[in-house]
């Protein structure tokens, strides 16, 4: 079990086969959603609720359009793109994303960071539905243990305007490899609708 808290908007856990649950916040503005996405390996189930809604909900079984189950690589793509894939999933999806990288040494909150500051690939114009498009990342490492404290996306209306910090991801407080217990799992694990 992995658990990542980044207070006070998110709690992301992962556990073996494809578990994982995210609580998370989102606020833009004076409003806010929480969103919730769970895997229990076999499926996976997506919440999001804003303020005085109904919750948004949408679940899927790990199968492919065939009906023939997902490979893990897949799963984990899956995962990875619905916010669950941790530090790991980000710096990898990160990794095909980024071109003209910089790297600079200094310090962020007191740690002796790197900070990796690269360009990211135009987005073909039907994936990007987005006002204002991210065109910078950042990404502060530990200098000792390359953890990923922070990775910040930049992003501009148009070309010609400033880059202002468009989203904003901490990964705090680490907890690697805890076991659960069956009720741990259990709990952490089914969507229990509200």
């Amino acid at each position: 079990m992995t658990k990542l808290v980044s207070r006070p908007t998110a709690v992301l856990v992962r556990g073996p086969n494809h578990c994982a649950r995210l609580d998370m916040t989102v606020r833009g503005g004076a409003d806010s959603t929480t969103v919730i996405v769970v895997s229990d390996g076999v499926g996976l189930a997506r919440a999001c609720r804003s303020a005085n809604k109904r919750a948004n909900f949408a679940s899927q079984r790990f199968l492919s359009s065939t009906k023939t189950p997902l490979t893990g690589a897949q799963i984990e793509q899956l995962l990875n793109t619905r916010g669950c894939g941790g530090p790991y999933g980000l710096l990898k999806d990160l990794e095909d994303k980024l071109i003209n990288l910089r790297m600079e040494m200094g310090v962020w909150q007191g740690k002796s960071i790197l900070r990796l500051t690269g360009s990211l690939k135009t987005m073909e114009p039907n994936e990007s539905r987005l006002t204002a498009e991210p065109r910078r990342c950042r990404v502060y490492l530990d200098a000792q243990t390359l953890w990923p404290h922070r990775v910040e996306w930049w992003a501009s209306r148009k070309s010609t305007d400033d880059d202002f910090l468009f989203l904003q991801v901490e990964y705090r407080d680490p907890q690697v490899n805890q076991p659960l217990s069956h009720e741990d799992c259990v709990r952490e694990f089914t969507y229990v609708p509200e």
